[in-house]
This record gives structure tokens, C-alpha cells and sequence, in this order.
């Protein structure tokens, strides 16, 4: 092991600034998606930002990597932990009410009592790789080396639009994801005259402020080699690349195969094993990032032209777990209603879709308005108006995939190939039995016209820092076009008015579709006499977070507002629901929620929260509810393993 690699960590004088936390890590907090889900997502969109030809797909294999005993005492030691370790104890006794420096103390506490440590890599190649000079040379830098590794709200001034970020600030989600908020990097890059040809190693941490003895640090820390920068009339010791070092590579876990040729290799170390609610196993955990990836980048790997090969793999110490090798294998069957909709062919085609595993298709356009800035690809200022084409796709389901978590749902893509939201329309056949697949396509997903270019930008502009969405109220927009929630609104509308059509009704009995649908997912539906209204539940979950702690979320909506008594013109109905312990033939005893919040918060008001809740909604149709359940007192002796719980809505 080289003596020439340390940790140099930012100093920080008593007059500047500190910093609490990892602020871009705070954006990252999302009610729509999850942490696994947020990094499969940006790790997907890392790999495929670069690709070496356009005409390839991007390889990637994702790894975790499971060290015990004395193959986690060697990798500590090539990590130069003892160096860390100092820093992450410092800012773990600062602002020690916080969850960063509790989770910081957790962690040093697992790791200094010899416990497992995860590793999770996602390795690509056919990419560029890490390229680039050590330093922001001219205050705009483009090489991916600087933006990833040393970057904060950085990204590319001139990416292409069908590139997945714009913002720089989803890889946080890596420094998110370590117990320790640290991350490995490596890469193998062509020689270039900013830097040489082979493996590049560095390392980046990610703390609040802190002190170690008479010493203060911003929280920065940058691992590699030691080297005296010239800054002002003095110097400051800063961390450069390690080149070529394979041992070191090969120690860290981060070497890579020269015959797979360029590219880059994201390693986190001590990933947060409990991220995955559903199980605490190596193999689990990989199923559980494997699953988001084909949630997300099944048009990737589905649809021509492939862009993405994707690999999974479980290693413990050196030995790769091959007993494992089925449940890693890539499985895109729970999308293939989607992915059907997206190859559509005209042949397959029918005016209404109300049968189960027909398709119906609808050519649509959308007139976007011009962008202020000048827009690199096709080399000028958008001067007026442009109609762009987008297509809507749809396949009908049958009733077995009734309970899809996607179902009823239009998947949102463009270029770039990642499926953007899962968008549910405000406007839906409520007498229909049978679920249906949407997708809809917009920019250079549909072809590399200038109106793609334009549409591909346009909707790229649309996405918050997440990519989650397309939002008229992103921040920023703006600057970029003028009247934008005009056009937004007719693109949602006209996606809700061609829905309608193209799905028809469906052919069973409209007075007891509903009513036998009900009965048959036993989701909670009550008929409502007085105004044949029904309400339903949906996507309802409940997975055990520790011991006696439940956490449920769900959806709920009513087919039609009821008649207003008061004449006072709002649209207002209520509900009661909640669990119940699961018994042989009965419902057991209700459970309160200990906690529950709701993504509507405007729009609910709590009634009653004794047993269940009751609740009181305005103005909108449907709401979502997220909950905790605390059953320690409710089992009593019972080992709470053996316990099951219902779903119930009453009135």
C-alpha cells in the first residue's frame, strides 16, 4: 500500500461559514419516490450520460459487495480509516441531536465492533469514463471528472437534451446512501492531453462542519494523492487522482477489467443495508435495486435501440455468490404491458381498447412556445412557436393484473430513455374492470427533428432536480419560455380527453362492474345508496419496520362527489379507514395510527383518529396517506412475526 494517499479535508476558517448537513442531499427528499428508487434512477442516468457511441448500449453491472473479518480490516486499512475515522467521530459529536450525526455515531459504533460492511458498486463501460483535469480550469468545466467528483450543482453547460440530469444535484443520492457519506470512485479514460491513459482512482466525503483537536474543516474531504496547489501568493494542500495504482484499486474493491475499455466505477462504501424495507440479506437488498432499475429503465433495455445491458452481482469478501444467480437475473415480465404499449405496431391496433390485451394508439400534437435560450443542438434561438408530435400508447389489461402497483397509469418518456413518472390522469372510466398500460412518448424518443429537439428540450426544462415529473412549476421555467402552465395544462388535458376515448367502456354490466370488482380485491369498496357513489382503495401496502412498527400507505378516492346539503357549493364527503388485526374468521381489534400524514394536506382534515381515522376531504376525488402502526401494545404476548393486519373503509 502506497503511503503516498490521504484524506485532506477542507480546512475552514472561525469567520467562515459552516455547514450543517449535506445540503444537496436535503433536495433529494422526495414523497413520490424512495432512496432506492432515487439511486437506481440516478445511477442509471449517470452510466448513460456518456456513452463512448451512441450506436451501443451502455454496460453496467451493479454489485454489493459484502466484507467480513479480515477482509473488512484490509479494506479499512487501504481506505486510510484511521485518517477518516477522526473526521467522522468530530462531526458526529456536532449538532449530536441531528439524524446525520446520529447515523454518523451508528455507524463508526457497527464498524468498530467488526460487523459486516456493504459495498455497493455500479460499474459501466462504452462510456467515456471519468476524463478531465484535476481542477475547474475555466470556471465552466464539462469534464465529467471534475463534475462528479468535486462538483456541487454542477452538470454540463453543453449536455445534450436527451441527456437524463440537468441539475447536478441527483448524485447525491450516492453520498445519501453510506452510513458514512463517502464514495469511491474509478475509471478507465483514453489518454487525453488533460489527462493520462489508464486507472484513475479518488474518493470523496461528505460531512458538516466539524473540528478535529485545534482544527477546523468545512466538511469536504477528498481522498488521493497529497499535492501543494498554488492559491494566491500561498498554497493549500489539496487531493489529486491516483493514476494506475491497480493494488490499490484491487484492495478497494474498484478495479476494473481493461478489456471491458473505458468507463467508470461509483462505489459507496457502507451502504445503508436498511434502505431496503423487505429484507436485511446481501441478495435481498440487490433484488430490491435491481427491481427500481427495471421499474425505470425498462424502455432502455426494452425498446429499439437498446441503450442499456444490465448486470447484477453479489459478492462476500472475494467470492461472487452464484447460488443467487436466478433471482439477480433481469426480469422485465412485471412491465410488459408497458413495454407492449411502447412497440406498439399500427396491425395490433383497434379504435377502443376495451378488451382484455387490446391496444389503441393516438397520434397527438402540442405547440411549445419559444425558448429564450439558444438551444446547442440545432445551433440558434427558437424564434416561434413550434408544433411538436407526442403519441399516447395503450394496452388493456386483464383481471389478473388487478393488483399491478402501476396499473391505471401512463408511463412518461422521452429521449433519454428512463420512464419519468408513472402519471395517473385525473380522469379515469370508473365502471371499467379492467386496468389498462399507458405510455406516452414525447421528443427524440419519437425521431431527431428539430420539433423533437425542441419538444425533447422542452420537457427535459419541465423536470424538477429529481427528474420525477413534468411540472408548468419548476423552478426556472421562467426564464427559459413564457406562458409554460398554458401549454402544460393542454398537454394533461389532452392526454385525459384521448384516454377516455381510446379506453371506451368495458364489456361487463355498467351496474355491477364496479360492485363485483370490489368484492373480488376486497380493497375496502362501500356503495353509497344515495348517490350510487362508490368509494375504493388502492395500492394499499403494509411492509414491518422493526419489530412492532408497521408502515402502511395507500390511496383512496370516491367515484363521484356527493350532492352538497348545505348548498354551500363545496364538494366535500368523508371516509373512515384503517387496520385491523388479521384473525381466522373475523376482523380483530382496530389499530390507531401512531403516525399518518397526507400528500394532500390541503385537501384533508382529520375527523377522528381513534381507531383508524375518519376524515373529511374537499375538492378532490382521491388522496394518498402515508401511516405508521405501532402494534407493542396490541400483541401482548403474541410473537408480533405471527401477526397479520387487514385494510378497512367505512363510513
Amino acid at each position: 500500500m502506497s503511503k503516498n494517499i490521504d484524506w485532506i479535508f477542507e480546512p475552514r476558517s472561525p469567520s467562515q461559514s459552516a455547514v450543517g448537513d449535506y445540503i444537496p442531499g436535503k433536495i433529494l427528499q422526495s414523497r413520490r419516490l424512495n432512496e432506492i428508487s432515487i439511486y437506481a434512477r440516478e445511477g442509471g442516468q449517470n452510466t448513460k450520460n456518456q456513452p463512448l457511441d451512441d450506436n451501443k448500449p451502455v454496460n453496467v453491472e451493479v454489485k454489493l459487495i459484502e466484507l467480513t473479518g479480515n477482509s473488512l480490516k484490509e479494506y479499512l486499512k487501504n481506505l486510510q480509516w484511521d485518517k477518516l475515522k477522526k473526521h467522522i467521530q468530530a462531526c458526529s459529536s456536532v449538532r449530536t441531536q441531528s439524524s446525520f450525526s446520529v447515523n454518523l455515531k451508528n455507524a463508526l459504533n457497527e464498524i468498530n465492533n467488526n460487523k459486516s460492511l456493504f459495498i455497493l458498486n455500479i460499474e459501466d463501460s462504452n462510456s467515456i469514463g471519468l476524463n478531465g483535469p484535476e481542477s475547474d480550469q475555466d470556471g465552466q468545466s464539462s469534464w465529467n471528472f471534475y463534475n462528479l467528483c468535486k462538483a456541487t450543482f454542477f452538470t454540463a453547460e453543453n449536455a445534450k437534451s436527451s441527456r437524463g440530469g440537468s441539475y447536478g444535484v441527483g448524485k447525491s443520492i450516492f453520498w445519501n446512501c453510506s452510513k458514512i457519506s463517502t464514495v469511491i470512485f474509478s475509471s478507465q479514460v483514453a489518454e487525453t492531453v488533460e489527462n493520462p491513459e489508464g486507472l484513475r482512482v479518488y474518493g470523496r466525503c461528505e460531512l458538516a462542519s466539524h473540528r478535529v483537536g485545534e482544527d477546523s474543516f468545512r466538511g469536504q474531504g477528498f481522498f488521493g494523492k497529497p499535492f501543494l496547489e498554488k492559491m494566491g501568493k500561498g498554497k493549500v494542500e489539496v487531493a489529486e487522482s491516483l493514476w494506475n495504482n491497480k493494488e490499490l484499486a484491487k484492495n478497494l474493491y474498484v478495479d476494473r477489467d481493461f478489456k471491458k475499455g473505458t468507463g467508470a466505477t461509483i462505489s459507496i462504501v457502507g451502504f445503508k443495508e436498511d434502505l431496503y424495507e423487505y429484507g436485511y440479506e446481501g441478495h435481498e437488498i440487490l433484488q430490491g435495486i435491481k427491481e427500481q432499475f427495471e421499474k425505470f429503465f425498462w424502455p432502455s433495455l426494452a425498446l429499439t435501440p437498446k441503450k442499456l445491458n444490465l448486470s447484477f452481482k453479489y459478492q462476500r469478501n472475494s467470492k461472487i455468490r452464484n447460488d443467487f444467480d436466478d433471482s439477480l437475473e433481469l426480469d422485465l415480465s412485471k412491465w410488459q404491458h408497458f413495454i407492449d404499449a411502447a412497440k406498439i405496431n399500427p396491425k395490433d391496433l383497434i379504435k377502443i381498447a376495451n378488451k382484455a390485451n387490446t391496444m389503441s394508439h393516438r397520434d397527438l400534437m402540442l405547440t411549445i412556445p419559444p425558448r429564450k435560450i439558444i438551444m446547442e443542438e440545432i445551433k440558434e434561438k427558437v424564434k416561434k412557436d413550434t408544433n411538436t408530435p407526442f403519441e399516447l400508447s395503450i394496452k388493456r389489461g386483464d383481471r389478473i393484473d388487478l393488483n399491478h402497483e402501476e396499473k391505471d397509469k401512463i408511463a412518461l418518456i422521452r429521449g433519454f430513455g428512463m420512464v419519468v413518472d408513472y402519471y395517473r390522469p385525473s380522469a379515469s372510466s370508473i365502471s371499467s374492470s379492467l386496468p389498462y398500460f399507458g405510455v406516452v412518448k414525447v421528443g427524440k424518443m419519437l425521431g431527431s427533428s428539430d420539433a423533437n429537439v425542441i419538444s425533447e428540450t422542452f420537457f427535459k426544462d419541465l423536470e424538477p432536480a429529481l427528474h420525477d415529473r413534468w411540472d408548468s412549476k419548476t423552478q426556472g421555467l421562467d426564464i427559459k419560455y413564457n406562458k409554460v402552465k398554458k401549454v402544460v395544462d393542454e398537454f394533461y388535458e389532452k392526454l385525459d380527453e384521448n384516454l377516455l376515448e381510446i379506453l371506451g367502456e368495458d364489456e361487463v354490466e355498467s351496474d355491477k362492474g364496479p360492485e363485483l370488482l370490489a368484492k373480488m380485491l376486497n380493497l375496502g369498496f362501500k356503495g353509497k345508496k344515495e348517490n350510487q357513489n362508490i368509494i375504493s382503495s388502492e395500492n394499499i401496502k403494509a411492509a414491518t419496520q422493526g419489530r412492532y412498527l408497521w408502515k402502511v400507505s395507500g390511496t383512496i378516492r370516491i367515484s363521484d362527489f356527493p350532492k352538497s346539503k348545505n348548498n354551500d357549493k363545496k364538494n366535500k364527503w368523508s371516509v373512515g379507514f384503517g387496520f385491523s388485526v388479521k384473525e381466522e374468521t373475523s376482523r380483530g381489534d382496530k389499530i390507531p395510527f401512531s403516525k399518518i400524514s397526507f400528500i394532500e394536506n390541503d385537501s384533508v382534515k382529520i375527523l377522528d383518529n381513534k381507531n383508524g381515522t375518519k376524515v373529511e376531504v374537499t375538492d378532490t376525488k382521491n388522496f394518498s396517506f402515508d401511516g405508521e402502526l405501532d402494534l407493542e401494545k396490541i400483541v401482548g404476548d403474541q410473537n408480533p412475526k405471527n401477526i397479520a393486519i387487514n385494510f378497512f373503509t367505512n363510513n
